[in-house]
């Protein structure tokens, strides 16, 4: 009995050691702020500042600057961006050395980067995607194709997480020319009700490809060669007429004038 009252009294010590400050309203981003300005509260007066956290890592750097009252913390973001967004932690200590966390969101819409604007692959290869999504919350990832809608319901098509983002990577596998067309990906986020997306076009190429073009000019050599033929063909018997022409005349010209000195 004895042992269950001492662990009792060690979690309970463990849960008071560590309390948590009211947590303050969301600060959304707005593109082109000039700066963002995160503040939190300690519950008790006798608490003092420890240090402001973002994803887990210390908020450091020139554009940050936190001034601190005597139980409340601010920080200011310079020239914020979506990639500033997330979920910012406030520490303090209390007298004992009990620790409050304040946690404040600073939320994004989502904004898909820019993706290339078309790719040629070949017939059979894999094809690999990811839709960049910055902002905050999460948000989810739908793929198209020429308007419809690309699932994980075949074998040849995978949707993944990226970490944070729900469906970020598409891949196809062994393409196929079916598969060329306008592909969409598109980040919608529950709680802003708002959706951005971006798109590409993709290419699928025949192997062999390169060798319509060569066999285009030698077609091309060959009709070339085939007129030439015929031409000198034609010109070789235009000549030879032409000399027999000449030759008939020559020749009825010279029995005509001999028949004319007889005469005389």
């Amino acid at each position: 009995m004895s042992g269950f009252t001492l662990i009792l009294t060690f979690w309970l010590s463990a849960v008071i050691a560590l309390s948590f400050a009211a947590d303050p309203a969301d600060v959304i981003f707005t593109f082109n702020d000039k700066n963002a300005t995160l503040t939190c509260n300690a519950t008790d007066n006798n608490s003092y500042y420890v240090g402001w956290y973002h994803l887990g890592q210390s908020v450091t750097g020139t554009r940050y600057t936190v001034t601190n009252l005597t139980h409340v913390t601010v920080l200011v973001i310079t020239s914020p961006t979506r990639e500033d967004s997330g979920e910012y932690v406030a520490t303090f200590l209390k007298t004992g050395g009990t620790q409050e966390n304040c946690t404040i969101k600073y939320t994004a819409t989502p904004l898909v980067l820019d993706l290339a604007k078309s790719k040629n692959l070949e017939k059979d290869q894999d094809l690999d995607l990811h839709c960049d999504v910055k902002g905050y919350p999460g948000s989810v990832v739908s793929w198209s194709r020429d308007g419809i809608d690309l699932t994980n319901t075949t074998s040849r098509v995978t949707l993944k997480n990226d970490g944070i983002v729900e469906n970020a990577y598409l891949h196809i596998k062994s393409l196929e020319y079916s598969d060329e067309g306008t592909y969409k990906c598109t980040a919608y986020s529950k709680h802003f009700n708002f959706s951005h997306s971006k798109s590409l076009v993709i290419r699928v190429k025949n192997p062999i490809a390169w060798v319509w073009p060569l066999v285009g000019i030698l077609v091309e050599i060959i009709v070339l060669a085939v007129i030439i033929f015929a031409c000198s063909k034609f010109d070789k018997r235009r000549l030879i007429q032409t000399e027999q022409n000449d030759l008939y005349r020559n020749e009825g010209h010279g029995t005509r004038n001999h028949g004319a000195e007889k005469t005389d």
